[in-house]
């Protein structure tokens, strides 16, 4: 099908919409679109009813958000094992799909939507081998290996890097008191604020059964210290919803961050 492109938009379920993930060929394809036809007719329908569909003209559907020059369509369902994964898009100028054209690409699709269930269950295996299921936060096998790629970019280029190590105090007297579902609501907080204040190319770690290690790239000592600072706040004013409804609170003592050893803590 010369002159033809080819778009691959798989389902993001977390805003509920057709995220284009590949493009190959002449023309700019579809950006977006929701699954449930917000922002394309076709394209909504073809996924949720898993039936290919050829647009002869996409300049009908007001909805259309594709290269202007496009005038005809291909779209296939992306199914795996009875389930919608995304969608195929072939796109043409001035070409009409045929039938067979229609059975070729399902065709096609089917082989395309099994490679991407493998590809993403690898990814999922990946992510739960370096996650700590608890805190969310990776784990410390992970965090070394890390470590030891930044530390040897940091000496290749000469620059700064930081490693924050937070504790949480008394811990124990929260399992003794609350129960450990307790504590572990506790970890899981600190967890999760941590991994969603830092940046991407930062890597929050559990280190202990109470510990949590940062790594910050590019940091120096004092930049370092801020962030560390500002998270310590962040932390100080979160509430922790223990089991019965009970409320515990993150609090360090005043002035304790860093404390005398150097070691911020919470």
């Amino acid at each position: 099908m010369p002159g033809a492109s080819l778009t691959i938009l798989l389902h993001d379920q977390s805003p509920n919409e057709l995220v284009s993930r590949a493009v190959a060929c002449c023309v700019d394809d579809h950006r977006f679109a929701g699954p449930n036809g917000e922002r394309s007719r076709h394209l909504g329908r073809v996924f949720t009813h898993r039936q290919g569909q050829i647009v002869d003209d996409v300049r009908a559907d007001p909805r259309y958000i594709g290269d202007p020059r496009v005038r005809s369509e291909l779209i296939v369902p992306l199914v795996s094992r009875g389930q919608a994964v995304g969608v195929l898009v072939l796109s043409h100028p001035p070409w009409r799909f045929s039938k067979r054209d229609l059975t070729l690409m399902e065709t096609v699709g089917a082989q395309i939507a099994a490679q991407i269930e493998v590809a993403e269950l690898h990814e999922r295996l990946k992510r739960a081998a370096n996650t700590d299921a608890l805190t969310g936060s990776t784990t410390t096998r992970y965090f070394y290996d890390r470590l030891e790629e930044e530390v040897a970019r940091a000496e290749r280029r000469q620059s700064a890097l930081a490693v924050a190590f937070f504790d949480i105090d008394e811990l124990k007297k929260v399992n003794d008191t609350y129960g450990h579902l307790a504590g572990n609501e506790v970890l899981k907080m600190l967890g999760q604020t941590i991994t969603e204040r830092v940046r991407t190319e930062d890597v929050p770690a559990r280190y202990g059964g109470d510990d949590v290690r940062d790594r910050h790239a590019r940091h120096g000592a004092r930049e370092a210290r801020e962030v560390v600072i500002r998270l310590m706040e962040i932390l100080d004013a979160t509430d922790v919803k223990l089991p019965g409804a009970a409320r515990s609170r993150c609090r360090r003592a005043r002035g304790a961050c860093p404390r005398s050893d150097g070691r911020p803590h919470c």
